[in-house]
């Protein structure tokens, strides 16, 4: 307990000093909704992120494009993309590097870390003390949308690395034979004809649970939470005694 609480003060005064930081240098914090693209090397800065905003512009993202006199490279910013926030903070992640990967396979990765530190747009550069400036905007006005495509690819990497560990433990023929949406019925879960459901797991307002009938698994997109027919009973079972428990009833 003294240990959690030590890391937990360590934590709140790196983040306090962080952000004192970001003001002081004219630093913000990069947004769980948005990719920004940034390459290191100053020789292929501009050409790898110009080949990058014609994908872009042909995907008809909007894209907006900053400088700052003196520094090696520019900076390429997709704001607000729809549906970024409702996932885990581990598949968000994912779903960055994979977009990073597709449209720029030469930007920097840790542009993916959550909070990461960039300088602030307008502002003085922290290093060069010149102004960032905007240098264009491409299909203003168009709407971000997540890439379900993208999900896929990170949904077909879960179920490989679940199915391995179902392997571990389990007859995966054994598995497979239960049905998740009766398990989820069972329990009072409704699930639509999509597969997706209400996760019992966090607070959710928009169903974020997913059941693959056909990989006998279940992610849940917005707590990361993910295993198979055996596990989802499990957690669920074990909810339900919780509120039965705190309900008073049998």
């Amino acid at each position: 307990m003294v240990r959690k609480k030590v890391k937990w003060r360590r934590r709140l005064l790196k983040n306090m000093e962080q952000q004192e930081l970001a003001k002081i240098k004219n630093w913000r914090c990069i947004a769980p909704n948005e990719v920004v693209f940034e390459v290191d090397d100053a020789l292929t800065s501009w050409l790898s992120i110009n080949a990058a905003g014609i994908k872009l512009y042909y995907a008809n993202y909007n894209f907006s494009i900053y400088y700052a006199e003196g520094q090696r490279g520019c900076h390429l910013h997709i704001y607000s993309i729809q549906g970024l926030t409702e996932l885990s903070p581990e598949v968000r992640k994912k779903y960055k590097e994979l977009f990073l990967q597709k449209y720029c396979p030469e930007a920097d990765i840790k542009m993916v870390e959550e909070g990461r530190l960039i300088a602030a747009e307008f502002l003085p550069h922290f290093k060069y003390g010149t102004i960032k400036k905007l240098c264009g905007i491409w299909n203003e006005g168009n709407i971000n949308r997540i890439e379900l495509e993208l999900l896929e690819q990170i949904k077909a990497e879960i179920t490989k690395q679940v199915e391995i560990n179902q392997n571990s433990f389990f007859n995966k023929n054994v598995v497979y034979t239960i049905s998740l949406t009766q398990i989820a019925r069972r329990y009072g879960l409704e699930v639509d004809k999509r597969g997706m459901a209400l996760c019992p797991f966090h607070p959710d307002t928009n169903p974020s649970l997913k059941l693959y009938e056909s990989d006998g698994i279940f992610i849940c997109f917005g707590c990361g939470v993910k295993g198979n027919a055996i596990k989802f009973n499990y957690l669920l079972k074990k909810i339900y005694k919780k509120n039965k428990k705190i309900s008073g009833v049998g």
